[in-house]
C-alpha cells in the first residue's frame, strides 16, 4: 500500500510530520500534491488550541483528520495533480503530499493558473466575500486594518472597484513595505484620518485593529469584521460617536454567500469568480515564502512562540523531490 505523508498538530504545543498508508475508497481518485497554502490566522490559533468547544463542528472542514482536542490533521486550500487524467485541481485538503478524494472534491483549475497561485483560491474567496458584504461603492474610500494574508487580498479586490482609494494600517513595519511595494497606499496617521472613511476592513486580529477600524469610519460608516478570535475575548469603546454617527460593524464569514445574492450565487459560482481574478500575475507575491512539508511542522513550533514574517507561507511539495 502506498505511504503519504501529512502535517499533525499532536498537541496544543507541538506539530510534526506523520507517514501513514493511504486510505482509498471506491471510486476515489488520486491527487499527486503540488502546493497548500497555510491560513496563518485560522490555522494557528487551531494549534494553539484556541478553538472554542460549542465551534468544532462548523470548523470541520473536508478531509481532515482526529479533532480539535488534538491529533489533528487540518487544512484547507492544496493544489495537485490528478494521477488518472493529469488535470490539475484545487481542493480543500490538509497538509499532505498525496491524497485519495471523491473526484466532485477537486475543482479543475484553469490552465494558463499555476499551481502555487491557484492555492490562494480559499483565503481570495474570503476576500471577495467581505467586499461584498461591504458593499464598496466606486469612487468610496476603504482602509484595511491588518495586512496579513487575508488584508491584502481585500486590499486587492477592494482597488480594483473603479475610483475605490484604499489604504492599509499595519503596526508591522515588514507588512508595511509589502503594501508598499504592492502598490497601496499606506496610512502615514491614523489619527489625522479619524471618521474620514466610507468603509474598514478589519483583518488585524485584535481588539485595538477593531477599534481603530471603528475610529477610522463617518457617519453610517461600515465596519467589515473578518478577524476571528476564537477563545481569546477583546474589548472595545462603542461610547463617542458609535451610536451618534449610525456606524455599523458587519461580521464577513467564508461559509455564507451575502443573503441579498444568495438566490443567484453559489460556492461553484463564486469560486469560479476567483479563479477569473486569479488569472492575473499581480496575486503572485502575496505568497511571499515557500517551504517544504518538513519545514512546515518546524515553523508552527515556532509560530507558538513568535509572529510569522512574512504574509503568506505555501508548501511546495516538489521541493526536494
Amino acid at each position: 500500500m502506498q505511504q503519504t505523508r501529512a502535517l499533525w498538530h499532536i498537541d496544543d504545543t507541538k506539530s510534526e510530520i506523520k507517514q501513514a498508508d493511504l486510505m482509498r475508497a471506491p471510486e476515489s481518485v488520486i491527487v499527486e500534491s503540488a502546493f497548500s497554502l497555510i491560513s496563518l490566522g485560522t490555522e494557528l490559533l487551531i494549534a494553539h488550541g484556541f478553538v472554542p468547544s460549542e465551534m468544532y463542528a462548523d470548523m470541520e472542514v473536508p478531509h481532515m483528520a482526529g479533532n480539535f482536542e488534538k491529533p489533528l490533521k487540518y487544512g484547507y486550500s492544496l493544489t495537485g495533480k490528478l494521477r488518472e487524467s493529469g488535470a490539475h485541481v484545487h481542493l480543500m485538503h490538509p497538509h499532505q503530499d498525496i491524497c485519495s478524494i471523491p473526484p466532485s472534491h477537486g475543482f479543475e483549475i484553469p490552465v494558463n493558473i499555476p499551481l502555487k497561485r491557484a492555492t490562494l483560491a480559499s483565503n481570495l474567496e474570503t476576500a471577495l466575500n467581505a467586499v461584498w458584504d461591504a458593499r464598496v461603492l466606486p469612487g468610496e474610500k476603504a482602509v484595511v486594518v491588518g495586512f496579513g494574508m487575508i488584508g491584502s487580498l481585500v486590499s486587492r479586490v477592494a482597488s480594483g472597484i473603479p475610483a475605490c482609494a484604499v489604504e492599509v494600517v499595519d503596526t508591522d513595519p515588514g507588512r508595511l513595505q509589502y503594501a508598499d511595494e504592492f502598490g497601496f497606499s499606506v496610512l502615514e496617521d491614523a489619527n489625522e484620518s479619524i471618521g474620514t472613511f466610507d468603509v474598514a476592513f478589519h483583518c488585524s486580529g485584535t481588539g485595538a485593529g477593531l477599534q481603530q477600524a471603528i475610529d477610522l469610519v463617518g457617519m453610517e460608516g461600515r465596519i467589515v469584521e473578518l478577524s476571528w478570535y476564537g477563545t481569546h475575548t477583546i474589548n472595545i469603546s462603542l461610547g463617542g460617536a458609535f451610536h451618534n454617527l449610525r456606524k455599523r460593524i458587519i461580521s464577513s464569514q467564508v461559509g455564507s454567500i451575502p443573503p441579498d445574492m444568495a438566490s443567484r450565487w453559489d460556492f461553484t459560482r463564486r469560486k469560479k469568480a476567483v479563479f477569473e481574478l486569479l488569472q492575473d500575475e499581480v496575486y503572485d507575491p502575496h505568497i511571499t515564502h515557500v517551504i517544504s512539508l518538513e519545514e512546515a511542522a518546524g515553523l508552527f513550533n515556532t509560530w507558538r512562540h513568535k509572529r510569522p514574517e512574512g504574509l503568506g507561507y505555501c508548501i511546495s511539495y516538489l521541493l526536494g523531490a
